[in-house]
Protein backbone atom coordinates (compact mmCIF):
# COMPACT_ATOMS: atom_id res chain seq x y z
CA UNK A 1 0.00 0.00 0.00
CA UNK A 2 2.63 2.26 0.63
CA UNK A 3 4.06 1.31 -2.18
CA UNK A 4 0.91 2.40 -4.39
CA UNK A 5 0.86 5.50 -2.40
CA UNK A 6 4.11 6.59 -2.83
CA UNK A 7 3.58 6.06 -6.80
CA UNK A 8 0.65 7.95 -6.89
CA UNK A 9 1.57 11.17 -4.95
CA UNK A 10 5.49 11.30 -5.69
CA UNK A 11 4.90 10.45 -9.70
CA UNK A 12 1.45 10.58 -9.93
CA UNK A 13 1.75 14.19 -8.34
CA UNK A 14 -1.91 13.49 -6.95
CA UNK A 15 -2.54 14.23 -2.82
CA UNK A 16 -3.14 10.74 -2.28
CA UNK A 17 -3.87 7.61 -3.58
CA UNK A 18 -6.18 7.27 -6.38
CA UNK A 19 -8.99 4.84 -5.39
CA UNK A 20 -11.11 5.69 -2.40
CA UNK A 21 -10.68 1.54 -1.42
CA UNK A 22 -8.76 -1.06 -2.21
CA UNK A 23 -8.45 -4.82 -1.35
CA UNK A 24 -6.19 -7.61 -1.97
CA UNK A 25 -6.10 -11.17 -2.86
CA UNK A 26 -6.72 -12.29 0.77
CA UNK A 27 -9.94 -10.31 0.90
CA UNK A 28 -8.16 -7.51 2.95
CA UNK A 29 -9.68 -4.17 2.41
CA UNK A 30 -7.58 -0.64 2.48
CA UNK A 31 -9.09 2.74 2.82
CA UNK A 32 -6.63 4.50 0.19
CA UNK A 33 -8.29 8.32 0.04
CA UNK A 34 -8.49 10.22 2.92
CA UNK A 35 -11.62 10.88 4.10
CA UNK A 36 -13.57 7.96 1.91
CA UNK A 37 -14.81 6.37 5.18
CA UNK A 38 -17.57 9.18 5.80
CA UNK A 39 -17.23 11.37 2.64
CA UNK A 40 -16.33 11.45 -0.83
CA UNK A 41 -13.21 13.18 -1.36
CA UNK A 42 -12.47 13.29 -5.10
CA UNK A 43 -10.67 10.68 -6.72
CA UNK A 44 -8.01 10.44 -9.53
CA UNK A 45 -9.18 7.05 -10.74
CA UNK A 46 -10.90 8.39 -13.92
CA UNK A 47 -11.13 11.78 -16.21
CA UNK A 48 -14.56 12.61 -14.04
CA UNK A 49 -13.77 12.41 -10.46
CA UNK A 50 -16.72 14.36 -8.56
CA UNK A 51 -19.76 12.20 -6.84
CA UNK A 52 -18.00 9.44 -7.71
CA UNK A 53 -16.06 6.07 -5.79
CA UNK A 54 -13.25 4.35 -7.30
CA UNK A 55 -12.66 0.68 -5.93
CA UNK A 56 -9.52 -1.01 -6.83
CA UNK A 57 -9.23 -4.78 -6.73
CA UNK A 58 -4.88 -5.37 -6.22
CA UNK A 59 -3.30 -7.51 -9.16
CA UNK A 60 -2.48 -7.72 -13.05
CA UNK A 61 -5.40 -9.76 -14.31
CA UNK A 62 -4.50 -9.76 -17.96
CA UNK A 63 -1.68 -10.85 -19.94
CA UNK A 64 0.91 -11.43 -19.37
CA UNK A 65 0.67 -12.54 -15.65
CA UNK A 66 -3.41 -13.48 -15.71
CA UNK A 67 -3.36 -13.33 -11.74
CA UNK A 68 -6.13 -14.97 -10.21
CA UNK A 69 -9.46 -12.47 -9.09
CA UNK A 70 -10.06 -15.10 -5.50
CA UNK A 71 -13.29 -15.06 -4.31
CA UNK A 72 -12.18 -13.95 -1.26
CA UNK A 73 -11.47 -10.74 -3.08
CA UNK A 74 -14.61 -10.45 -5.06
CA UNK A 75 -16.73 -10.98 -1.36
CA UNK A 76 -14.37 -8.35 0.00
CA UNK A 77 -15.47 -5.35 -2.38
CA UNK A 78 -18.93 -6.68 -3.32
CA UNK A 79 -19.56 -5.80 0.54
CA UNK A 80 -17.37 -2.90 0.43
CA UNK A 81 -19.10 -1.43 -2.67
CA UNK A 82 -23.16 -2.49 -1.26
CA UNK A 83 -21.57 -0.77 2.52
CA UNK A 84 -20.35 2.15 1.37
CA UNK A 85 -22.41 3.66 -1.62
CA UNK A 86 -25.42 6.08 -1.09
CA UNK A 87 -28.71 5.98 0.06
CA UNK A 88 -30.86 5.29 -3.36
CA UNK A 89 -28.10 3.99 -5.53
CA UNK A 90 -28.41 1.09 -7.47
CA UNK A 91 -26.20 -1.65 -7.93
CA UNK A 92 -28.19 -2.74 -11.42
CA UNK A 93 -28.80 0.81 -12.76
CA UNK A 94 -27.52 2.67 -15.33
CA UNK A 95 -26.77 6.40 -15.92
CA UNK A 96 -24.61 9.17 -17.98
CA UNK A 97 -20.44 9.50 -16.35
CA UNK A 98 -18.18 11.48 -18.63
CA UNK A 99 -20.09 11.16 -21.66
CA UNK A 100 -20.79 8.00 -21.52
CA UNK A 101 -23.52 5.70 -20.37
CA UNK A 102 -22.43 3.14 -18.22
CA UNK A 103 -24.00 0.64 -15.17
CA UNK A 104 -24.10 2.24 -12.02
CA UNK A 105 -21.68 -0.48 -11.21
CA UNK A 106 -18.80 0.26 -14.15
CA UNK A 107 -15.12 -1.47 -14.61
CA UNK A 108 -12.99 1.64 -15.38
CA UNK A 109 -12.70 0.42 -19.43
CA UNK A 110 -16.03 1.55 -20.01
CA UNK A 111 -15.58 5.02 -18.72
CA UNK A 112 -12.09 5.65 -20.65
CA UNK A 113 -9.95 3.38 -22.81
CA UNK A 114 -8.18 1.01 -20.64
CA UNK A 115 -7.33 -2.36 -19.84
CA UNK A 116 -8.75 -1.67 -16.45
CA UNK A 117 -9.87 -3.88 -14.42
CA UNK A 118 -8.58 -6.65 -16.79
CA UNK A 119 -9.64 -10.06 -18.86
CA UNK A 120 -9.95 -11.62 -15.28
CA UNK A 121 -12.52 -9.96 -13.71
CA UNK A 122 -14.48 -8.10 -16.53
CA UNK A 123 -16.50 -11.09 -16.95
CA UNK A 124 -17.23 -10.82 -13.33
CA UNK A 125 -18.71 -7.52 -13.47
CA UNK A 126 -22.40 -8.96 -13.51
CA UNK A 127 -22.00 -11.06 -10.73
CA UNK A 128 -20.85 -8.24 -8.81
CA UNK A 129 -24.17 -6.04 -9.51
CA UNK A 130 -26.09 -9.11 -8.32
CA UNK A 131 -24.15 -9.65 -5.69
CA UNK A 132 -24.17 -6.36 -4.56
CA UNK A 133 -27.60 -5.52 -4.85
CA UNK A 134 -28.07 -8.12 -2.79
CA UNK A 135 -26.26 -7.58 -0.11
CA UNK A 136 -27.43 -3.77 0.30
CA UNK A 137 -31.48 -5.33 0.33
CA UNK A 138 -30.74 -7.65 3.04
CA UNK A 139 -29.18 -5.05 5.36
CA UNK A 140 -32.41 -3.88 6.91
CA UNK A 141 -33.96 -4.77 10.46
CA UNK A 142 -30.46 -5.19 12.28
CA UNK A 143 -30.40 -4.46 15.09
CA UNK A 144 -26.42 -3.59 16.39
CA UNK A 145 -24.50 -5.16 19.16
CA UNK A 146 -21.81 -4.11 21.42
CA UNK A 147 -19.54 -6.57 23.36
CA UNK A 148 -17.40 -4.28 25.64
CA UNK A 149 -14.61 -6.66 27.32
CA UNK A 150 -16.44 -7.96 30.27
CA UNK A 151 -18.57 -9.61 28.11
CA UNK A 152 -15.63 -11.66 26.31
CA UNK A 153 -14.06 -15.10 26.92
CA UNK A 154 -10.50 -15.03 28.25
CA UNK A 155 -8.23 -17.80 27.41
CA UNK A 156 -4.51 -17.40 29.72
CA UNK A 157 -4.29 -14.66 31.70
CA UNK A 158 -5.18 -11.43 30.78
CA UNK A 159 -4.83 -7.72 32.74
CA UNK A 160 -7.23 -5.22 33.04
CA UNK A 161 -6.27 -1.68 32.83
CA UNK A 162 -8.29 1.76 33.58
CA UNK A 163 -5.71 4.27 33.08
CA UNK A 164 -6.00 5.22 29.15
CA UNK A 165 -8.28 7.92 28.64
CA UNK A 166 -9.71 6.84 25.39
CA UNK A 167 -10.63 3.47 26.19
CA UNK A 168 -14.19 2.19 25.79
CA UNK A 169 -16.41 2.09 29.30
CA UNK A 170 -15.10 1.19 32.54
CA UNK A 171 -11.93 -0.29 31.78
CA UNK A 172 -10.07 -3.25 29.00
CA UNK A 173 -7.89 -6.24 28.92
CA UNK A 174 -4.41 -6.14 27.88
CA UNK A 175 -2.46 -9.73 27.20
CA UNK A 176 1.56 -9.67 26.46
CA UNK A 177 2.59 -10.96 22.81
CA UNK A 178 3.55 -14.09 22.48
CA UNK A 179 3.45 -17.46 20.80
CA UNK A 180 0.39 -18.96 22.32
CA UNK A 181 -3.23 -19.78 21.41
CA UNK A 182 -4.51 -17.76 23.97
CA UNK A 183 -7.18 -15.03 22.85
CA UNK A 184 -10.17 -12.79 23.85
CA UNK A 185 -13.00 -14.24 22.27
CA UNK A 186 -16.36 -11.61 22.03
CA UNK A 187 -20.00 -13.54 20.79
CA UNK A 188 -22.98 -11.51 19.22
CA UNK A 189 -25.94 -13.11 18.65
CA UNK A 190 -27.24 -11.50 15.39
CA UNK A 191 -31.20 -10.98 15.04
CA UNK A 192 -30.72 -11.63 11.31
CA UNK A 193 -28.92 -13.08 8.02
CA UNK A 194 -27.45 -9.63 6.33
CA UNK A 195 -23.64 -8.19 5.50
CA UNK A 196 -22.81 -6.99 8.97
CA UNK A 197 -19.67 -4.51 10.07
CA UNK A 198 -17.33 -5.16 11.64
CA UNK A 199 -15.78 -2.85 14.13
CA UNK A 200 -13.41 -2.81 17.41
CA UNK A 201 -12.51 -0.57 19.80
CA UNK A 202 -9.04 -0.04 21.68
CA UNK A 203 -7.19 2.54 23.63
CA UNK A 204 -3.87 3.13 21.42
CA UNK A 205 -0.70 3.21 22.75
CA UNK A 206 3.31 3.18 21.95
CA UNK A 207 3.14 -0.36 23.50
CA UNK A 208 0.59 -1.53 21.50
CA UNK A 209 1.07 -4.19 18.62
CA UNK A 210 1.41 -2.95 15.58
CA UNK A 211 0.13 -6.40 14.33
CA UNK A 212 -2.91 -7.22 16.79
CA UNK A 213 -5.08 -10.06 14.64
CA UNK A 214 -9.04 -9.96 15.17
CA UNK A 215 -10.60 -13.31 13.70
CA UNK A 216 -13.98 -12.77 12.35
CA UNK A 217 -15.99 -15.37 11.82
CA UNK A 218 -18.83 -15.31 8.98
CA UNK A 219 -20.70 -17.36 6.60
CA UNK A 220 -17.82 -17.63 4.31
CA UNK A 221 -15.29 -18.99 6.75
CA UNK A 222 -13.09 -16.63 9.14
CA UNK A 223 -10.84 -14.00 8.18
CA UNK A 224 -8.07 -11.96 10.07
CA UNK A 225 -8.34 -8.24 10.44
CA UNK A 226 -4.71 -6.91 11.12
CA UNK A 227 -4.64 -3.47 13.41
CA UNK A 228 -2.22 -1.07 14.04
CA UNK A 229 -3.46 -0.68 17.89
CA UNK A 230 -0.39 2.33 18.46
CA UNK A 231 -2.56 4.61 16.59
CA UNK A 232 -6.44 5.48 15.81
CA UNK A 233 -7.68 4.11 19.05
CA UNK A 234 -10.47 5.84 21.13
CA UNK A 235 -12.79 5.28 18.40
CA UNK A 236 -14.81 2.58 16.31
CA UNK A 237 -12.51 1.53 13.47
CA UNK A 238 -13.78 -0.88 11.00
CA UNK A 239 -12.99 -3.89 9.91
CA UNK A 240 -14.97 -4.83 7.11
CA UNK A 241 -18.17 -6.24 6.11
CA UNK A 242 -18.93 -9.72 5.90
CA UNK A 243 -22.56 -12.06 5.51
CA UNK A 244 -23.33 -13.25 8.38
CA UNK A 245 -25.80 -15.48 9.47
CA UNK A 246 -28.13 -15.03 12.39
CA UNK A 247 -27.04 -15.98 15.73
CA UNK A 248 -23.94 -16.58 17.23
CA UNK A 249 -21.25 -15.08 15.78
CA UNK A 250 -17.87 -14.32 17.35
CA UNK A 251 -14.38 -12.12 17.00
CA UNK A 252 -11.38 -13.17 18.49
CA UNK A 253 -8.12 -11.15 19.49
CA UNK A 254 -4.99 -13.44 18.88
CA UNK A 255 -2.02 -12.24 20.94
CA UNK A 256 0.17 -14.55 18.54
CA UNK A 257 2.16 -12.52 17.03
CA UNK A 258 5.45 -10.23 17.52
CA UNK A 259 6.48 -10.76 20.62
CA UNK A 260 7.05 -7.25 22.93
CA UNK A 261 3.87 -5.75 22.98
CA UNK A 262 0.66 -5.48 24.41
CA UNK A 263 -3.06 -6.47 22.58
CA UNK A 264 -5.67 -4.53 23.87
CA UNK A 265 -9.46 -6.15 24.06
CA UNK A 266 -11.72 -3.28 24.60
CA UNK A 267 -14.86 -3.92 23.09
CA UNK A 268 -16.35 -5.22 19.21
CA UNK A 269 -19.27 -3.79 17.12
CA UNK A 270 -21.71 -5.53 14.89
CA UNK A 271 -24.11 -3.50 12.57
Amino acid sequence: MRGIQNYHMDVQGWSDIGYHFLVNANGDLYEGRSGSMSSIPRGAHDACNDNSFGFNIMGYFHPPYNQVFTAASKNSIDACIAWRMPTGWSATGSGTYCGSSVPTLCGHYQVVATACPGDGIIPSLASMRTDVATKRSCGAGKTAVIKDNTAANYVGTWATGTSAADKYGADYRYHSTAPVSEPATWTANLNVTATWNVRVWYPAGSNRSTTASYLVSHAGGTTTAVVNQQITGGQWVLQGSWSMNAGNNNVALSVWTTTGYIVVADAVKWD
